[in-house]
């Protein structure tokens, strides 16, 4: 139960630590702060990494999902995803300008437990 407690704190850390400072919130800040909460640099790294490619994924499945919606309507749009685009909503994810929902805890704590298992392998 310890370890879930502190991963729910890693994981409001991680993805919202920018709501209570002037400072954009970067994936070096929630590494320093993953470390802090007694997760090893290649845990905080492992759980960074999955985040990120969760959230392009996200990005990406979003992107898409809208044009084919579009398409339906017969409107006229450009299929393309420029990659600065997907580095920046996984920016902006981390930056705590969107909210943290229930999945997305559950992903983190998944992810946390799988990178904290891979370490001790």
């Amino acid at each position: 139960m310890r370890s879930r407690n502190i991963l729910a704190v890693a994981v409001t850390v991680a993805c919202l630590g920018s709501a209570c400072s002037a400072d954009e919130y970067t994936a070096s800040n929630a590494r320093t702060d993953l470390q802090k909460l007694g997760y090893s640099s290649a845990q905080a790294a492992c759980i960074l990494d999955a985040l990120s490619k969760h959230y392009a994924a996200e990005y990406i499945k979003l992107n898409t999902q809208q044009i084919v919606d579009a398409q339906k309507h017969d409107a006229t749009i450009v299929a393309s995803l420029n990659p600065k685009a997907v580095a920046l909503y996984v920016r902006n994810v981390f930056a705590g300008s969107d909210r943290v929902g229930n999945d997305e805890q559950t992903y983190a704590r998944q992810v946390a437990t799988r990178c904290r298992s891979n370490a001790r392998a």
